[in-house]
């Protein structure tokens, strides 16, 4: 059983064209899978005996060459994957990987064979989607065509803070970058918004990358999933005193470019 209506099913990509009648049969035919943070949703090799759409969180598929891993696109809502294994009959050519807390709608081969041959409009459709990644993974490769993503971590001494950092940050740029703010209390504007969790706030940077030359993300150095998020951005600024550096240094890590400034004396 799955809650898709043929309203939500009609705004895929591999859907489009189809009719309301249509879509309400396909839609009896899905699976709903849930996923964890981390799970996989396929692994490379495995026989390729469904494809998935992505219905809510971020989905990451990852090519994986012995003990070397390499990113190779992230999707989300809206998105389908695994579809080249299912019509070459081929086994999977990368990982699926869930980046966040995600949902994905499975379409298994026997009944994805059934639903093409009455509606052939599905196999153009997939031929569009390839032929847009495929300029997409080229247009990458040419020049960068996302934000930078920027992760402020405000220690609890100075979390009060973070809405003047906001203000400043704003003024001082040529060109006003979007924020996240996740949990600091920070007013909302146009160009702000507030999530409650991590896995919301790496949905959000995703579609704003794409939109903005530069994201911040403005979180508490005691965020819980802070190295979850950390894995997402380009760059970090930590706001914090020496108590609080040596506190939640581990947590911040040293992966990533990281400027810190040192507030107070720390206790």
């Amino acid at each position: 059983m799955n809650d898709v209506s043929s309203f939500d099913l009609g705004r895929y990509r591999l859907f489009q064209g189809l009719s309301s009648t249509a879509l309400t049969e396909i839609s009896a035919d899905l699976r709903t899978l849930t996923f964890a943070a981390g799970d996989y949703v396929c692994r490379q090799g495995e026989s390729g005996e469904s494809l998935f759409l992505v219905q809510t969180g971020l989905i990451e598929v990852w090519l994986e060459t012995g003990a070397e891993k390499k990113l190779v696109r992230r999707l989300r809502q809206g998105e389908v994957v695994g579809e080249m294994a299912l019509l070459t009959g081929e086994p999977r050519s990368a990982s699926v990987v869930a980046a966040v807390a995600s949902t994905v709608l499975e379409l298994d081969a026997s009944t994805f064979s059934r639903i093409v041959a009455r509606h052939p409009t599905i196999i153009r459709n997939i031929a569009v989607i390839l032929v847009q990644r495929q300029y997409a993974d080229t247009h990458v490769m040419l020049r960068r065509d996302r934000g930078e993503a920027v992760a402020l971590i405000f220690g609890p001494s100075c979390r009060q803070a973070a809405p003047f950092v906001a203000e400043a940050t704003e003024q001082a740029s040529v060109q006003e970058p979007a924020i996240i703010d996740l949990g600091l209390g920070i007013r909302a504007t146009p160009n702000r918004c507030r999530e409650t969790d991590v896995s919301e706030a790496l949905v959000q940077l995703e579609t704003l990358l794409h939109q903005r030359e530069r994201v911040l993300i403005f979180v508490e150095a005691s965020q819980r999933d802070l190295p979850a998020l950390l894995t997402h951005v380009d760059r970090v600024v930590c706001l914090l005193n020496a108590t609080e550096a040596a506190r939640y240094g581990d947590a911040i890590g040293s992966g990533l470019p990281a400027e810190l400034v040192r507030v107070g004396g720390g206790k």
